[in-house]
């Protein structure tokens, strides 16, 4: 019986291989949302319960039985079907672990809006916009030294 489980552990492993980075980064932004969840829950003052914490597991368990799902459907069902439009191998599991990484994402954003009143997207606009600032700030400084240091 010991024997069975091995080779079935085995053989379940090498049959999900390929998309392994994919589980990891499902699990590492279910993480990070958890983690952004529990900050914001300290910050708001709510009351953390294992509960909660039951949900972090069955969200890390379901996300990933979708994204093998996903997987499988595309390499045993659809897979030379899309092909034939997208020149993208495993497609569809792509579009599943980014609309699911995407979830996460979002999630997290929610959580800063939340404790902050403002979202991650702002801030990344923020500072975007100041870098363009310092970047034409410099250009403007080095054009300006230019003419007055110019040696030629």
């Amino acid at each position: 019986m010991k024997t069975f489980f091995i080779k079935s552990f085995i053989f379940a492993t090498a049959l999900i291989a390929p998309i392994k980075i994919y589980l990891i980064l499902i699990a590492l932004f279910i993480i990070m949302d958890t983690i952004a969840g529990v900050w914001a829950s300290k910050r708001l003052g709510v009351k953390i319960t294992s509960s909660r914490f039951s949900a972090f597991i069955s969200k890390l368990f379901i996300y990933n039985i979708v994204a093998i799902t996903a997987y499988f459907i595309d390499v045993y069902l659809l897979g030379e079907f899309i092909l034939l439009f997208l020149s993208i191998p495993m497609a569809a599991t792509k579009i599943t672990v980014l609309g699911l990484i995407l979830n996460e994402i979002y999630s997290i954003d929610e959580k800063f809006v939340n404790v902050k009143g403002h979202g991650l997207w702002s801030i990344f606009k923020k500072l975007l916009t100041t870098s363009k600032l310092i970047k034409k700030t410099k250009d403007k400084i080095e054009e300006d030294t230019k003419d007055i240091f110019d040696l030629e």
